[in-house]
């Protein structure tokens, strides 16, 4: 008999997990408490463990009009001089898989179709009873003994298992953790800005092309060489996406527009990156947050996935991936499991197979490359027999990308029955 799933939260991690668990025979509804099924925002890093996740339910890379990333390139923001390259075309020999740019909306369509949501998506083919959305359906509290999800409104679902995936301010974490005030998030004193420019846009300019074939098919990270105290970057992909990252605090009454911060911030960095800066549109500004490594994801039939579970930080561009990875894994742990009762001690599997992995890329994506000496002491509990701590930018590729969530599960589940 299938378990009931209450999936609390429809981004990434969300719809990943409903994908993967409505594949392992189960019934699914996704509890989402904002009015859109589609998630809007910048472009998203994917690496090889990441793709392989999403090939292992049928994704389509064409459909979701992903780029490909061929270096990544770190540089002088004042100079433009490369600082480091890394060539990323061996990836696929390397890793198995390329690394990707995708936007934030074509990737969650296109997860929203392979988990068959009929939401404006074509159905999937091999998942024909696809899972119930919620929209608008904020989540007030859960119960984890119980597997009790009240909704805002009152409306109470009971489930087998709850999956927390609602994110940094989860409040499924709060049941799995016995904490409801959010006391748990820490403030980074970072702020982050991201905004688009349209190829075409940035063709038409001069600043623009000399960008664009500097970069050719990569990651370009700008970085402040003058000033290594105070973190100050940008970031560009292959969709043209601007993210940027600044101390915080400078403009505590609210009194500066968004262009006229990012400008304040960056005005000394190349006048080409500068011109950019000058003509971008609909630029947000958002704090960042941190969190410690938590010391448990799961209790009773609640378990925690993606940013729930593991906030990070950008330094590493594995926040969607390590989301992916958990959904996948929490899927495939719950494949022929049709018994109730086995809920609690299969949520802990799920648990000791992830949390370490995870944590160290939390630990780890809090610094960046070449920084990782700050972070040796906080990042010891989480390593594990023949993973060495990355000391360099390609090493954390490798640490990263060479993964494989699912062969990593399979030898999970045949030692557990030795």
């Amino acid at each position: 008999m299938p378990l009931k799933v209450a999936i609390v939260g429809g981004g990434i991690a969300g719809i990943t997990a409903a994908a993967a668990l409505t594949r392992s025979g189960h019934e699914v509804e996704i509890f989402e408490k904002s009015a859109f099924a589609l998630e809007i925002g910048a472009a998203v890093f994917v690496a090889p463990n990441g793709i392989k996740v999403l090939k292992s339910l049928g994704f389509d890379l064409g459909r979701a009009r992903a780029s490909r990333l061929d270096n990544w390139v770190v540089a002088s923001g004042i100079s433009l001089t490369k600082l480091e390259i890394q060539n990323l075309t061996h990836a696929p020999t390397s890793f198995g898989n390329a690394y990707y740019a995708i936007h934030r909306m074509d990737l969650h369509t296109e997860l929203m179709r392979i988990a068959n949501i009929h939401n404006g998506c074509d159905g999937g083919d091999d998942a024909p009873n696809g899972p119930i959305l919620h929209l608008s359906s904020p989540v007030a509290k859960v119960d984890a003994m119980d597997g009790k999800v009240e909704l805002q409104d009152g409306t109470v679902h009971r489930a087998d298992i709850v999956v927390g995936a609602d994110g940094l301010r989860s409040v499924v974490r709060g049941a799995v953790q016995g904490n409801i005030d959010g006391s748990d998030m820490l403030q980074t004193k970072l702020n982050a800005f991201r905004f688009l420019i349209p190829t075409q846009e940035l063709l038409s300019i001069p600043e623009g092309r000399n960008l664009m074939s500097w970069k050719h098919l990569g990651l370009a990270l700008f970085v402040d060489s003058d000033n290594i105290q105070d973190e100050r970057s940008i970031v560009c992909d292959t969709v043209q996406n601007f993210v940027g990252i600044h101390p915080a605090g400078q403009n505590a009454n609210g009194n500066l527009d968004y262009k006229t911060q990012i400008l304040r911030e960056f005005g000394h960095f190349s006048p080409q990156l500068v011109s950019l800066l000058h003509i971008a549109q609909d630029i947000k500004i958002w704090p960042l947050y941190a969190m410690n490594p938590l010391p448990k994801w799961s209790r009773d039939k609640a378990v925690l996935i993606g940013d729930a579970a593991h906030p990070m930080l950008p330094f590493s561009g594995q926040a969607a991936n390590q989301a992916l990875e958990d959904g996948v894994t929490l899927g495939r742990l719950f494949k022929c499991i049709d018994d109730a009762a086995l809920v609690p001690n299969r949520l802990k599997l799920f648990e000791s197979l992830r949390i370490k992995r995870a944590s160290r890329i939390q630990t780890l994506s809090s610094v960046r490359a070449k920084s990782e000496h700050l972070i040796r002491d906080s990042i010891q509990p989480y390593m594990e027999p023949g993973i060495q701590l990355p000391s360099s930018l390609s090493e954390r590729l490798y640490h990263d990308a060479l993964f494989d969530a699912l062969a990593t599960c399979e030898k999970f589940l045949q030692n557990q029955k030795r």
